[in-house]
């Protein structure tokens, strides 16, 4: 999976399940994110834009764009 690819599906992916009442939600929330580390494991690029997503949620940054990460591929 390319970087592009793998900023697509962490950009899609629902960042604060960790908010949800629902626990279904929080469950497939936890799941799809460990999904992403496992993809990102090995490369420095992916697991940037992982940081950059958290750092987002935690209200530290603004939300990433692609163009951040094209460079450092």
């Amino acid at each position: 999976m390319n970087i592009e690819q793998f900023f697509n599906e962490a950009s899609m992916h629902d960042w604060f399940y960790d908010y949800s009442d629902d626990h279904r939600v929080w469950t497939a929330g936890r799941d799809n994110q460990q999904r992403l580390y496992n993809l990102a494991e090995g490369s420095e690029t992916k697991m940037q834009i992982m940081s950059a997503f958290r750092s987002y949620v935690r209200g530290n940054r603004e939300r990433p764009t692609l163009e951040e990460f094209i460079a450092n591929d």
